[in-house]
């Protein structure tokens, strides 16, 4: 399974001018519409102790494909060989064509929001490396630069949430090369701008990195890797911040668990091992 890579990110709107994408404006396209007047509540989280853990496999595949995220419950998206790729649960996937517009550069790290229609992702090159969200148009989709607060080394988006009638997303963040990744939580009002809302408050070992954020569609559920641990699961209490994680169960015969998601319905978390690939749980 492919694990971190390395972009160098002064700025990130900077980055994407330097590819001749420059971020799209509030006022030049709206994202998404969060549903207006929803109160930030939550309702009771799965009960993932009760879970089985199966492999994932497609066909056609010849090796793991990584880093899933869910476009709708039957169908996702995910990276394979340095490409990005979508497809039903039970069919022959297919690789996303028209983001890379810079030969030899590698797609990753998929990130979905509510409905499928938009992701965001990491473009990255020997010349440098930005982040992007790719829109659907009918048949094809059509990437943009995204544009968020932070000023850091490395950014790995996370999957898009609708809570409190605000877009919410948690992004693992590295800010300085020697720095390790810590999840910071962001809300925007139309998915293109953000405002960032700090870090969470998950404690680790010293030097331990977190990884491939995800929340729930309705935001009240975040699952993450951290580096040496495996997944963990941290649910949003009555006050909107995060309760203390817990282990996600079922994982521990499986090497460098990591890269988790949750299906739109909630009925299904996949996550990727280093060793035997794709894995999903259910009830």
């Amino acid at each position: 399974m492919q694990r971190r890579w390395c972009v160098l990110l002064v700025s990130v709107a900077a980055c994407n001018a330097a590819f001749g994408n420059d971020p799209v404006s509030a006022t030049d396209l709206r994202l998404l519409k969060p549903p207006i007047g929803v109160h930030a509540s939550c309702p009771p989280a799965p009960d993932f102790s009760t879970w089985t853990v199966a492999p994932r496999v497609y066909a056609g595949l010849a090796g793991n494909s990584i880093h899933p995220t869910f476009l709708g419950d039957q169908h996702v998206a995910f990276g394979y060989q340095g490409a990005l790729y979508e497809g039903d649960l039970d069919g022959a996937p297919v690789p996303i064509v028209g983001l890379d517009d810079m030969a030899g550069a590698e797609l990753m790290s998929a990130a979905a929001a509510p409905g499928g229609d938009v992701f965001w992702y990491v473009r990255y090159a020997n010349l440098g490396g930005g982040l992007y969200y790719a829109v659907r148009d009918g048949d094809h989709w059509v990437p943009h630069g995204a544009d968020f607060p932070n000023v850091a080394y490395s950014i790995e988006p996370g999957t898009a949430a609708y809570y409190g009638s605000e877009v919410r997303m948690v992004i693992s963040l590295q800010a300085s090369m020697s720095s390790t990744f810590v999840l910071y939580e962001l809300s925007s009002p139309d998915g293109v701008t953000w405002t960032n809302l700090g870090p969470l408050p998950f404690a680790a070992p010293a030097g331990t990195n977190f990884f491939d954020p995800a929340l729930s569609v309705d935001g009240c559920v975040l699952v993450y890797a951290v580096e040496n641990v495996g997944i963990e699961v941290a649910l949003r209490g009555d006050d909107g911040t995060f309760e203390p994680p817990a282990l996600f169960p079922h994982t521990e015969p499986y090497m460098d668990v990591a890269q988790p998601t949750l299906s739109p319905d909630e009925s299904m978390v996949w996550f990727g091992t280093t060793d035997e690939g794709l894995f999903q749980a259910t009830p």
